[in-house]
């Protein structure tokens, strides 16, 4: 920044001034540039990668207005069939993915030793975070358990 940045010792005239504002102003946008990380960008299409899931969910959407306009029986049970298939359908995708992730695990240093992270994961017990009990002044009871 301070390369950037080369203000005259004595400011005399007001063009000066103005001058040494804006290099100062553009020092700043510049800097503020290089320090913001890049804007991660995400394709909406990224989230649907899987055939048929942007089908399914605009299928879905369409028979859910269908529905909620004429509020007939049949229009629903199609909503409901719609609805549980894509339900489904990303199931299977979740189970896929587990199961890819699963296989691609290894002891190995090399890849820091992720089927030992993964596996502690599964094993160590799951603790509820409980809130604390108040009593009615707004203290904390304390218990151990």
């Amino acid at each position: 920044m301070d390369e950037l940045i080369d203000v005259p010792d004595s400011i005399t005239t007001e063009n000066e001034l103005d001058s040494a504002v804006e290099l100062t102003t553009e020092a700043i946008k510049v800097a503020a540039k290089d320090s913001t990380p890049p804007a991660i960008t995400r394709n909406p299409t990224d989230l649907c990668q899987h055939v048929g899931v942007q089908e399914k969910l605009q299928e879905k959407r369409r028979l859910r207005r269908i529905w909620q306009s004429t509020r007939h029986p049949v229009d629903k049970r199609n909503f409901n069939r719609s609805a549980k298939e894509l339900t489904k359908l990303l199931e299977c995708i979740r189970d896929e993915s587990i199961s890819h992730y699963l296989e691609n695990l290894s002891p190995t240093d090399s890849t820091d030793y992720s089927l030992w992270r993964a596996t502690k994961r599964i094993v160590r017990p799951q603790n509820p975070v409980l809130p604390p009990i108040k009593k009615p002044d707004g203290a904390v009871i304390s218990v151990r358990i």
